[in-house]
């Protein structure tokens, strides 16, 4: 999963990311997301691989 603050504010697994910040996550079961203020975030689903 690679997720792009495109505007605002959010901790998403423990990470915290502001405007035009990403993070790329793979190997979970589930994620914590906690928005801070109004946001816009673009979630996509990418193939990692070894």
């Amino acid at each position: 999963m690679y997720i792009f603050v495109l505007e605002g504010k959010a901790t998403i697994g423990g990470e915290t990311l502001e405007r035009r910040d990403a993070l790329g996550l793979w190997d979970f079961d589930t994620i914590e997301f906690h928005i801070e203020e109004d946001s816009r975030i673009l979630l996509m689903e990418v193939p990692f691989s070894n």
